[in-house]
């Protein structure tokens, strides 16, 4: 199995060693029925990387580690890519990694996984070379140990830990944070600082590791700094459930050192709940000193919030006459006392769109057909009526004067609705238009319905 597995590889950096567990029991399901694959509930859990004491393999400084996370086949092989991978450390020998794994949790299976420590040396090429296996551990919740090489036995190689915990699906909103520094207290000799923050989230029912390291950031070179927005989730703040008054952050400020032993500036604890509850103010926090971090977040707005607001929907509609929506089995578009396949869609999906458009009023085209006898097939034939119901009595009324051609085009539609939305944008409307296209699927030029579509949404 794992010689199968070396052949397919496709990295290249010198191994640490390699790990294989199972996924933690981070909850208590033992209250929870089996059921089979098709009705079972989906949970989700997150797992966080730690590394101890790695020893120095490169001539000249520390390694380099980073963790790659394997899963297994549906035939009980490894996979021969990566699941995924923590962020690459340079020289530190003791590191928490911010990028966590997330993965679903199956009570009723037992889901191997592996941990593959490596030492980056090479950063242009990738395959594994020299693997050896370590083991199989069973172990629940926080999982601690030794790092074993077959090819060194005896040899100390560091300690892995990995915290794993349950993953609250509805706590999956982003934030925004902008995140600066003021008169960080470096001393006066150092000519050209090189400053980074860290964010952690404080676990007090973790004995093992008591900051989990959510963010890193870029390092700068100035004692005042502005580093980059980041995002985050809002479950990357919350230890289980949220909402709790005893969950803490922690922001601390570093100044890089080549060796790994980070100075540390300064450092400021808050509650997590009083931190959000600020969003969308500039916070300060005391780093000690004169030294002072400057924090502002913002929640990502949802659909509805941008609706209360004062956001503008501007549904558009339009509906294809081409010749393969009639066959000679079938017909789309007849007009007879029941209502047409394209009849019901509007119905259906316009009353559902029509509620978030405000003032009602729908611009309505018709598109690869002859409308009114001009003598041409037209692509963007345009109607504006009232609510859905004229929607459907304008569509009821064409019929009886559109000759059926094509061909299928979207993109000149595309383009139509999207120079509109572009108008009322330039006149400081803030509208979000909606273009519900209703076609019996036969597409003609994609290429340039793909160009349009990009277009419209840059």
């Amino acid at each position: 199995m794992v010689s199968s597995f070396l052949k397919k590889s496709w990295f290249e950096y010198k191994p640490l060693c390699r790990i294989v567990r199972p996924i933690p029991r981070v909850c208590d399901y033992s209250n929870m029925k089996q059921t089979s694959s098709k009705t079972r509930t989906q949970h989700m859990v997150e797992l966080r990387i730690a590394l101890e004491n790695i020893p120095k393999l490169d001539k000249f400084s520390q390694s380099d580690p980073q963790v790659l996370l394997f899963l297994k086949d549906r035939y009980n092989n490894w996979e021969s890519k990566p699941h995924g991978m923590t962020e690459r450390i340079k020289n530190e020998a003791n590191t928490k990694f911010s990028t966590s794994f997330c993965l679903e949790y199956r009570f009723e299976e037992l889901q191997e996984i592996m941990f593959l420590v490596l030492d980056i040396d090479n950063h242009q090429s990738l395959d594994i070379k020299c693997q050896q296996e370590v083991g199989k551990i069973h172990a629940q919740g926080i999982m601690r140990g030794p790092l074993v090489c077959e090819k060194y036995p005896n040899k100390y190689r560091g300690t892995i830990t990995i915290v794993g915990r349950e993953i609250l699906t509805e706590k999956n909103r982003k934030i925004t944070l902008r995140v600066q520094a003021r008169n960080l207290a470096l001393k006066n000799w150092i000519v050209k600082p090189d400053v980074f923050f860290e964010l952690s989230r404080k676990d007090g029912g973790n004995k093992v590791i008591e900051d989990i390291l959510v963010y890193k950031s870029e390092r700068r070179n100035t004692k005042n700094v502005s580093w980059d927005s980041f995002v985050l989730l809002e479950r990357d703040f919350w230890q289980n459930d949220g909402k709790n008054p005893d969950d803490y952050i922690r922001f601390a400020c570093f100044h890089h050192k080549q060796n790994g032993k980070h100075k540390l500036l300064g450092e400021s604890t808050l509650r997590v709940i009083d931190f959000l509850e600020n969003e969308g103010r500039k916070q300060r926090f005391p780093l000690g000193g004169l030294s002072e971090l400057l924090v502002s977040c913002e929640f990502e707005k949802t659909f509805l919030e941008y609706i209360d607001g004062g956001l503008e929907v501007q549904l558009n509609i339009a509906i294809d006459f081409t010749a393969s929506n009639r066959d000679k089995n079938y017909d789309l578009h007849k007009n007879g006392p029941d209502e047409t396949c394209y009849e019901y869609a509007i119905r259906v999906v316009g009353n559902i769109l029509e509620r978030y458009d405000s003032d009602k009023q729908i611009s309505v085209y018709g598109f690869g057909g002859e409308f009114n006898n001009s003598g041409f097939v037209s692509h963007e034939f345009a109607l504006t009526v009232n609510g859905i119901s004229e929607v459907v009595r304008v569509y009821r009324k064409t019929l009886d004067d559109v000759n059926l051609l094509g061909p299928t085009k979207f993109d000149p539609i595309i383009k139509l609705v999207s120079e509109r939305l572009e108008k009322s944008v330039s006149q400081n409307q803030n509208v979000y238009g909606v273009l519900l296209i209703i076609t019996d699927g036969q597409v003609t030029s994609m290429t340039n319905t793909i160009k349009a579509i990009m277009e419209a949404s840059a």
